[in-house]
């Protein structure tokens, strides 16, 4: 319950970061958002690592290579997402991203070498017919976010991947804050060339945004880590899926923007296929699902 617990607060800290994420960017350009959020995320992970297991440990691990390589992917990922967010709304964003657990298993297969069984390919295909039905291609344009959010997914599902090779199933090695600190670094180090040129000073209105940006940004990374280490994966995945009911929440809300009925289907596709896949990979011959990178 515990883990549960954590998982729920995690990813509803999430959505609610996503939502101010999205409203930001009507007034800042991509790269300013992902700078300021890399910059507060970090004054708070920096601030808190005493109870996080300590920089000295985090910056001794020796898999800090692989750990930055993962914040290449985050970053791009960022890039990806943050655009579609500027463009379409928080579920139909929502939908596209959480496509990622099927391309996580696809890439599994051939960079890691892992086995895929009858039954999961027909999950994959099911999920990735819940794509179709968002998307519609033949029958609706696919537009540049859709596909920029498509490719975010496929960076989410490398930084899964990364998480699998970093730390095995049932390994403590690394400390909780090196899945957050060390992408971060990355982060705004690549977001610097690009934010410079175009530096702008917060508004004092905003201001309380992007801090509530960087807190629901920290606090999701620490309690969805701390999910998957009080509670199996199978227990506190299906979980991730709660940032997609917060989206229709969130978005109607905020935005007053309302799910049309073929993203409602497609969604739940998605959604079904990921639990099924969720439960197939949770099996004692399979390594159970990567830590959710933030969405």
């Amino acid at each position: 319950m515990k883990g549960i617990t954590y998982a729920i607060a995690g990813f509803t800290s999430w959505a609610i970061g996503d939502a101010a994420i999205k409203y930001l960017t009507d007034f800042y350009s991509i790269y300013a958002v992902i700078f300021y959020n890399a910059t507060l995320v970090l004054s708070i992970l920096v601030i808190c690592s005493p109870w996080l297991g300590g920089l000295k440990k985090t910056f001794s691990s020796g898999k800090l290579k692989l750990h930055l390589s993962r914040g290449i992917f985050f970053f791009l990922q960022m890039i990806f997402v943050i655009y579609g967010f500027s463009h379409m709304s928080l579920f139909k964003t929502y939908a596209i991203v959480f496509s990622a657990p099927f391309m996580t298993s696809l890439l599994a297969m051939i960079i890691l070498k892992e086995k895929v069984n009858g039954t999961q390919w027909l999950v994959i295909a099911l999920g990735f017919m819940g794509i179709l039905v968002i998307l519609r291609p033949g029958l609706i344009p696919l537009d540049l976010p859709s596909l920029s959010v498509l490719a975010g997914a496929l960076a989410f599902s490398a930084t899964n991947i990364f998480v699998r090779i970093i730390e095995k199933p049932g390994e403590r090695n690394e400390t909780l804050l090196s899945w957050a600190l060390l992408p971060e670094i990355v982060i705004l180090i690549c977001v610097l060339p690009f934010f410079l040129p175009e530096f702008i000073l917060p508004e004092a209105r905003h201001i309380w945004l992007l801090i509530l940006m960087a807190v629901t940004s920290a606090v999701g990374v620490i309690l969805v880590s701390l999910a998957f280490r009080h509670a199996a994966a199978a227990a506190a995945a299906p979980f991730h899926y709660i940032q997609m009911v917060w989206g229709v929440i969130l978005g109607f809300i905020i935005f007053g923007d309302v799910p049309d009925i073929m993203v409602g289907i497609g969604a739940s596709v998605i959604v079904a296929s990921g639990l099924w896949l969720v439960r197939q990979e949770s099996t004692p011959s399979k390594n159970p699902p990567a830590v959710p990178t933030q969405i």
